[in-house]
């Protein structure tokens, strides 16, 4: 409780609380409390969104989406190929090929120049024991969706496992995060700092009234969200592209 005039802060105050130690809360009040060390995950996750909120102009646009048609086409998809295929993985072989049509979109920024990569080496967000870790599938362009799947597949269980490479977390060129698979409705991933610019989160799907053709009927809808560097693409570009996503995702379907 400050000791000084009119309920003010004195210097033996200021000196009595240096003497304390302080605080858990720095209330002045003390808390009972159980100091943890970071681990070094976490101290790594602090230091690259320290990094991401310091150094990159973040924006971020939303959209919303009707998913019917793409869980149709995963469901049919299954029943072709006999074995099990992840949501994450058809989302993935829809957002890929956009890439070499809105090329901005596989970009970053080093200094005053912009990189537009040539191949894509796509980020995963996959939840650990202790954060979130954005193993990378490699030539992603290049894989069919089932083996987009098995790759998903394997890298999440490396993470779980602990048994990630440190080449697997390195040269990332773009970012996919399904977040919906986490329970999120809405939201998404900050930009990492190291090497890339546009990060895709797609949340979970609801049931929620649309009109189609002047009816109302209920569709399951998700949140897709860009986050990308302002220094790479505006808005408008990012329009643009959620525009040709989502023709591909519903099929036209709205």
């Amino acid at each position: 409780t400050p000791t000084g005039p009119n309920g003010s802060i004195s210097e033996d105050d200021v000196q009595g609380a240096a003497a304390s130690g302080g605080d858990a809360g720095g209330s002045g009040i003390s808390i009972p409390h159980e100091r943890v060390k970071m681990s070094m995950l976490r101290k790594s996750i602090g230091a690259n969104l320290i990094r991401s909120a310091t150094e990159v102009p973040h924006a971020a646009v939303f959209w919303d989406m009707d998913m019917s048609n793409i869980v149709e086409q995963r469901k049919a998809l299954i029943e072709e190929i006999g074995e099990k295929v992840s949501m994450d993985a058809v989302l993935m072989s829809r957002y890929i090929p956009l890439l070499e049509e809105f090329p901005e979109m596989n970009a970053t920024v080093d200094g005053d120049e912009l990189i537009y990569y040539k191949e894509v080496h796509l980020g995963v967000a996959v939840g650990g024991g202790e954060g979130l870790v954005v193993p990378i599938i490699r030539n992603a362009d290049k894989l069919s969706v089932k083996e987009l799947s098995d790759e998903v597949g394997r890298l999440a269980t490396a993470v779980q496992e602990m048994k990630l490479k440190p080449e697997e977390l390195e040269g990332m060129t773009c970012a996919i995060s399904n977040v919906g698979g986490m329970g999120i409705a809405a939201g998404g991933m900050s930009i990492n700092p190291l090497g890339i610019s546009i990060m895709l989160s797609v949340c979970r799907a609801e049931m929620k009234p649309v009109v189609v053709d002047g009816e109302i009927v209920i569709r399951p809808i998700s949140r897709f969200q860009i986050t990308f560097d302002h220094r790479v693409v505006d808005g408008s570009h990012v329009a643009r592209f959620f525009h040709r996503l989502e023709e591909v995702i519903t099929g036209g379907n709205k």
